[in-house]
């Protein structure tokens, strides 16, 4: 996260001519951006954004979480379990 902090605005937004600006870079799944853009315009305090798609980024590669292996239980014969 990028904190540029207050700037004038080049022309007048919500009837504010000055902001704050923040620039964030990160990765995510088209559906979590989705939700991230509409919380973004529910928020009012948030006045103008921008989404912007790099291209020439190489997208991350998503490996599956790896299968954990049953512990190795021993097993009791009956006639042991008894004793």
């Amino acid at each position: 996260m990028n904190h540029w902090g207050k700037r004038t605005l080049a022309y007048p937004i919500k009837r504010r001519e000055v902001g704050y600006y923040v620039v964030v870079q990160f990765e995510t799944l088209a559906q979590q951006l989705a939700e991230f853009e509409r919380l973004i315009k529910l928020d009012e305090s948030v006045i103008r954004h921008l989404v912007v798609i790099d291209e020439g980024a190489t997208p991350a590669v998503v490996r599956p979480a790896p299968e954990e292996e049953p512990e190795n239980e021993v097993a009791v014969p009956p006639e042991e379990a008894e004793e």
